[in-house]
This record gives C-alpha cells, sequence and structure tokens, in this order.
C-alpha cells in the first residue's frame, strides 16, 4: 500500500512540473519583444505617447495565466455532537488561466491541489445495535468507547470555476465566487489506542452478558488502526476576495483571503448503517474499529485562510510592447516639461517678477468632459517672434506624428473617448478670449494645468494631462502668442473635482485649468 501511495504522489508531481514547464515558456515568448511581428505598433518615438496613453487607458490583455499558493484551516466535515474538534492547517498549490471580456469583468479556471487535515477525540462513546451474536443467538451489542483519537487526511485535486471582478486603476480590488469540483487523490485516516467495554443483552432469555471475552464481551484494549477513507468527488462553493498590484509590464500580483464550503457528503453509500464498533461474528474477541468520519453529519472539505497568486498576461504581445514603449518614454516627456517650467521660471525673475494680480480678465469659465476648466488670471513677458516661430515648427511635427499614431490606433481599437487630446470649437472659443487679453495685455502670461479621470495609471494619466495642456499652448502660439508667455503642468488624477464615483463625475474630473498670471 506505501508503494501505491508513493507512486500516485510521483505521478501528481509530474502531472504539476509538466504543467509549470509548458506555462512559463509560454510566459517568455510573450514578454519578449524580439517576438513580435507584423504589427502596427513596431515602430515608436517621443510623440507617439499620447497615442499609446489611450491605447493603454483603453485597450487591456484578455489572457492571463497564474500559479498561486494558499494557506490556512483546512478541515474536513462538521463538527461531532460530542468529543474533541481539532481543525488542521493545510494548504494548497495550483495553476490557471482566466479570460477577460472587458477591463473589469472575467471567467477562471485551473487545476489545484489541496491539503485537508482534521483531528477528533472521543470519550465515554456508547452505542447500541441489533445483530446476531457468533452462536446465532439474536443479540443488543452495546459498545462504550473512552479515550480514542482519530486524524483524517484527505488530498483533493480541486477544478476551480469562478467569476471575477476588479475595479480599475493601477492597483486594484478583486473578488471572486463560483464552484470547485473534488476529485480524491489522497485519503486516509489513522486512530490511537482506546478502550472499549462491550456487553451483549439476550432478549431470548432476558439476560445480559458483560464477561464473556470469547462471545465478544468484556473490556478491550482495542489497538491503532488505520485505513483509507472511501470518498467520492466533492462540490464546493468558492470565494475569494483582495487585492490585485501591479508588480511589472504583464505581471500581477494578487494577495486576498478566501473561503470553500464543501455542498455535498463525500462519503459512499458503504458507510451507511455502520456502527463506530462493530461485533467480530467470525472473532468476537476483536471487536472491528471503524473510522470516525460516519459519525459526522455532513462530511466534506471546508476551508479558509489567505492566498497569493502571481499571474502574467499572455496573448497580448502588441499591448504589452505599447506599455513598454511608454514606460520608455515617461523619462523623455518628464525631462520636456521639466525644461518648459524652468524656462519659464528664469523670465520670469530676469523681468523682476514681484507682484501678483488675482484680478480676473474674464469670468470663470468652464468646460467639462475632456475640455479646459479656466479659472482665474495672471501672466509673463513676452518673446520674440523668432522663438515663436521656431516653437511652431517644433509643436506642427510634433502633433502630424501625433494624428499619425492616432488613425493608426482608431482603425484597429475603435473608441478613444477618455484619452482623446482634442480641441473642439467651445474649447477653441475660450482660448481665443485668452488671446485677446494676452495681446492686449503684454505683461500677462498663462499658466495651464491638464487633469485626467482615475481610468489609467498614474503614468498614463499624468501624460495624457501633459498632452491636452501643450495642444492648448500650441494653439495659442500658432495664433501669434510668445511660446514662453504660457507654461504647462499635469496633475494627471490627481486634485479631482468630484469623487471618481460615475462616469458623469469622471468626465468632469477630466479638464484644463488655465490661470492668468501678470508681472511688472
Amino acid at each position: 500500500m506505501k508503494k501505491g501511495r508513493n507512486r500516485k504522489h510521483l505521478v501528481l508531481s509530474k502531472t504539476f512540473a509538466l504543467m509549470l514547464s509548458m506555462m512559463f515558456p509560454h510566459i517568455a515568448c510573450a514578454q519578449t519583444p524580439e517576438n513580435r511581428q507584423g504589427t502596427e505598433l513596431s515602430v515608436y518615438d517621443e510623440h507617439d505617447t499620447a497615442a499609446l496613453a489611450n491605447y493603454m487607458e483603453t485597450g487591456y490583455c484578455p489572457h492571463e495565466i497564474a500559479v498561486w499558493g494558499t494557506g490556512g484551516f483546512y478541515s474536513l466535515g462538521r463538527q461531532l455532537p460530542f468529543g474533541r474538534n481539532n481543525n488542521g492547517f493545510g494548504s494548497a498549490f495550483g495553476v490557471g488561466y482566466t479570460y477577460f471580456w472587458s477591463k473589469n469583468w472575467s471567467l477562471s479556471s485551473g487545476l489545484e491541489y489541496a491539503f485537508y487535515r482534521h483531528k477528533v477525540g472521543i470519550t465515554d462513546f456508547s452505542e447500541t445495535y441489533a445483530i446476531v451474536d457468533i452462536l446465532g443467538n439474536p443479540i443488543d451489542y452495546k459498545t462504550q468507547i473512552d479515550r480514542y483519537s482519530e486524524t483524517q487526511k484527505l488530498g483533493l485535486l480541486n477544478i476551480p470555476l469562478s467569476i471575477q471582478y476588479q475595479t480599475g486603476g493601477n492597483h486594484r480590488f478583486y473578488a471572486l465566487a463560483g464552484l470547485k469540483i473534488g476529485l480524491p487523490i489522497s485519503t486516509k485516516y489513522s486512530g490511537s489506542n482506546a478502550v472499549l467495554t462491550a456487553s451483549g443483552y439476550y432478549p431470548d432469555y432476558n439476560q445480559t452478558e458483560i464477561w464473556q471475552n470469547d462471545l465478544g464481551y468484556g473490556i478491550f484494549n482495542l489497538p491503532e488502526n488505520s485505513g483509507k477513507l472511501d470518498l467520492s468527488v466533492s462540490l464546493s462553493g468558492t470565494f475569494e476576495t483582495g487585492l490585485k498590484w501591479n508588480t511589472g509590464i504583464g505581471t500581477a500580483l494578487y494577495t486576498g483571503v478566501f473561503a470553500d464550503y464543501g455542498f455535498t457528503d463525500m462519503r459512499k453509500s458503504g458507510y451507511a448503517g455502520k456502527a463506530l464498533v462493530e461485533y467480530n461474528s467470525i472473532v468476537p474477541n476483536q471487536p472491528k474499529m471503524n473510522t470516525a468520519c460516519i459519525l459526522s453529519g455532513h462530511f466534506a472539505p471546508v476551508s479558509f485562510g489567505f492566498k497569493v497568486k502571481l499571474a502574467f498576461s499572455v496573448g497580448c504581445r502588441d499591448w504589452l510592447q505599447a506599455k513598454r514603449a511608454y514606460k520608455n518614454m515617461q523619462s523623455i516627456g518628464k525631462r520636456e516639461s521639466d525644461d518648459d517650467f524652468y524656462e519659464f521660471d528664469t523670465a520670469a525673475l530676469q523681468a523682476g517678477s514681484s507682484k501678483t494680480d488675482t484680478t480676473p480678465v474674464n469670468p470663470v469659465a468652464v468646460i467639462f468632459a475632456d475640455t479646459i476648466r479656466i479659472e482665474a488670471p495672471d501672466s509673463t513677458a513676452a518673446r520674440a517672434e523668432q522663438e515663436r516661430r521656431a516653437y511652431l515648427e517644433t509643436a506642427k511635427e510634433r502633433r502630424e506624428k501625433y494624428s499619425q499614431s492616432i488613425r493608426k490606433l482608431n482603425g484597429s481599437l475603435g473608441n478613444y473617448a477618455l484619452g482623446m487630446v482634442t480641441l473642439t470649437d467651445e474649447q477653441k472659443a475660450v482660448l481665443d478670449d485668452y488671446f485677446k487679453a494676452l495681446v492686449e495685455n503684454p505683461t500677462f502670461s498663462l499658466e495651464i494645468t491638464g487633469y485626467t479621470c482615475d481610468l489609467g495609471t498614474d503614468d498614463v494619466n499624468l501624460r495624457i494631462g501633459q498632452e491636452r495642456a501643450d495642444l492648448a499652448k500650441d494653439y495659442l502660439v500658432e495664433k501669434g502668442i510668445a511660446p514662453l508667455r504660457t507654461v504647462t503642468f499635469s496633475k494627471g488624477e490627481s486634485e479631482p473635482l468630484l469623487p471618481n464615483t460615475s462616469e458623469k463625475n469622471r468626465s468632469e474630473n477630466r479638464r484644463l485649468e488655465i490661470k492668468i498670471r501678470e508681472h511688472e
């Protein structure tokens, strides 16, 4: 029997090793940029940043594979109405696949091997049932067990099927619920020594025998016993919740808690009607000891504890490559933004600015849904026409490349409403008012800050906000404003006007804020 158990564990180990060996090369291939072939996103430059931001804000990878491990309480059966019940510590490990049909909803399955352990202690338990003794006489056989303990161990190969929901953002809350089918792989129990007191009542003679060991009556010291549990397939419900952490490009770490409860009784029909101690009609002075699981009202796996899962996005190389390209652009984009800021600041110092006029030139104008929010006035000194024209040449080239990349993505992905970097006629009309103010007041300058909602990563939102602010600046420079009279910033998803709890609120948080400053 020991060789059989070892062979079964060896087969199980080899099965999981084979699954892992097949899975990790697939991960490596999916994460390697050199494997990309024939994609329209194969060439990027720093001007494609907003296009990539749009792509990642609305897109997602539909395929995810994962490995996980758990730990906690893994028990069997309901509590016995007598004696001691000790839930055992167990664990599980598994591999799985998840299909996302949207950014928030997914369906997952896989394979999981779980170890369950349960221990019971029985003191002063008695039962009576009718049998026929070795001589063929009907008797009422009464047994009383004292100081008996038993450990039950079960290894289940679980097949989970669950639906998962996750929130948006870089680090996400998730919850899943579903079912698990459990196939018993390793089933065994082991019991300690026990003291048995047995007697037999003969109704035909109205007599009770308590000391005839050869007939199975008296006090017996039962030896240790062990065996296999005769169990069938289990069906359990499962629930899990926690946080999903973005740990890198195409990788995520799930940390959470879980709870499983078995619905079906795993004991086969052979246990029905059996007693804990059976009369041995062949050798009466050697009573048969059964497993204590027959005393349970409902024998099924029950577990709860902690779960850690490492997940990998696969089968979406274009999306992963776009994320890599965008990440590499962040340092370039940040340096460009910093250069604009310090250039403006130096000019202000050279002009000897020390006074700030907070009197509004225009009433506060607020235009939402990827639009402009105009607040209050301020300013700076004018620059030469030559610098303005040089800036326009650079801005024109940047916008042309940006528009080309948008067209490429729009042709394959469709809707980019959330991440679009455009100016509507209404927004241009508001900017025209500020253009007039700058023309009429040479000491005025603008500060334009871009904001987004909470959809997308922090880096993506910072870049989209910057692109929106830069486009507003480009419009003013095209109309004749010197580049250094306008400075742009981005605050991404920070400082929302309203909580990001609905699409209406999010559309109002996607905005530009323009302030006018005046310097002597």
